[in-house]
Formats: structure tokens, sequence, C-alpha cells
């Protein structure tokens, strides 16, 4: 699998979660600049992705029960 680095920009004033992943910095800074421009007194800041971690599904295993000797 090949990863490719992307950017978010997070706005710490009010905790709203990023909603578009900037495939360059350069986007991304213009994006937090305008964002900035339009809500006064908030603070957006660039995330940059670094690495990513994943794995397999865990396999899933039938187990049939059985009733109980008496």
């Amino acid at each position: 699998m090949t990863a490719y680095k992307f950017w978010l920009i997070f706005n710490i004033t009010s905790g709203s979660a990023p909603t578009t992943a900037h495939s360059t910095e350069k986007s991304a800074r213009e994006e937090a600049e305008r964002l900035a421009r339009k809500h006064p007194g908030h603070r957006f800041v660039v995330l940059e992705s670094m690495y990513e971690m994943t794995t397999e599904a865990a396999p899933v295993a039938k187990v049939v029960h059985k009733k109980l000797p008496k």
C-alpha cells in the first residue's frame, strides 16, 4: 500500500473536526489563512500527516456450544 502525505486544518478555538485533507502544504496554509480571516479571533493550525498504522482484520472463529452433560 502506498500512502501519501496530507495536511489538515484544525480550529483550536472551536475544536471542530477537520473536513478536508489537503494534498499540498501550500493549499492547507492558504485555507488556514482564509478561515482565519473569515473567523477573527479563532486559531487555525495546519497538521501534517507523519505515518499511519493498519492491521488486517482478526480472524473470526465459530465455536459450537454443546449441551452440558446431565
